[in-house]
């Protein structure tokens, strides 16, 4: 959130005082801005398997032990990942 408002204000004020502000590294805010995004597909992909994590803990896992799961299983995804992916799904 803070990242795309910087993105966005990046015109008119400089990368560097908004960070300040803002409390965020530069080098993270540039990581941020040149990751490419999540493909569709890439996000379709992992939601199938947060449905499939779900059905097996018989829908007793939050985000964090769905998570936690999909990471022993050497599925590579962010905490916050899966978390907003389940938000989206419901």
């Amino acid at each position: 959130m803070k990242y795309a408002f910087i993105e966005k204000h990046e015109n008119e004020y400089r990368v560097s005082s908004m960070c300040r502000v803002m409390q965020v590294s530069r080098s993270g805010y540039y990581t941020w801005r040149d990751r490419p995004a999540r493909s569709d597909a890439a996000k379709n992909e992992l939601l199938s398997q947060i449905r499939r994590v779900h059905v097996q803990s018989r829908q007793a896992y939050g985000a964090r032990k769905t998570w936690l799961t999909l990471k022993s299983q050497g599925i590579a995804c962010g905490k916050h990942s899966v978390a907003q992916l389940r938000k989206q799904a419901k």
